[in-house]
């Protein structure tokens, strides 16, 4: 059991840092990893004996704040973006026409209802979802075919909705879904 008390703060921290490396730039998806690292190290500081006094006195107050900072970020959309993060928030999305090809979709500890409803069934569109104790509820339209892949899915609910065409008459064309999640929900419904 000692041991246990011992390495979750690191594991925690690998993930936070494996998250920050997915992330690439995007403020919004370094909020997520940010609050495991704060966790993880809040937790080994004390751990390992240092002073508890710099932890809540110095340490605290700076992590709080740059969390602060990056929720008011990820509530102001970006225009023309093709990544979307909710994180301790909840929030709709209505995907426009142009943003095809790659679409990503967070919710960490949030919800996120994304509307697919405007991309053209011409294109084949590719839609990573991150479902971290959150909820991911993507809408698409009846006639477009959709296939989901739940390989990445940890004790996450994957329900699918609605009748759609079947196979694809083109394999360049649909969408496809790839579910990455934790604890989480990921809805596809077809509207």
């Amino acid at each position: 059991m000692e041991s246990a008390t011992r390495w979750w703060p690191w594991a925690l921290l690998a993930l936070a840092l494996l998250n920050l490396l997915r992330s690439v730039t995007s403020p919004a998806a370094l909020l997520g990893p940010l609050l495991l690292a704060a966790v993880a190290t809040a937790s080994i500081v004390p751990a390992d004996e240092m002073s508890a006094r710099v932890v809540t006195g110095l340490a605290l107050p700076a992590v709080l704040a740059l969390s602060g900072a990056l929720l008011i970020g990820t509530a102001v959309p970006r225009a023309g973006g093709t990544r979307w993060s909710r994180v301790l928030t909840a929030g709709r999305v209505v995907v426009p026409e142009e943003a095809s090809g790659t679409l990503t979709l967070r919710a960490v500890l949030g919800e996120i209802q994304a509307d697919l409803t405007r991309i053209p069934t011409t294109v084949r569109t590719t839609v990573h979802v991150t479902a971290i104790a959150g909820h991911v509820q993507v809408d698409i339209p009846r006639d477009r075919w959709v296939t989901v892949s739940t390989t990445g899915a940890l004790l996450t609910r994957v329900l699918e909705t609605g009748a759609g065409p079947g196979e694809p008459p083109d394999p360049s064309t649909g969408c496809v879904i790839h579910v990455l999640g934790v604890c989480g929900s990921v809805g596809v419904k077809r509207v």
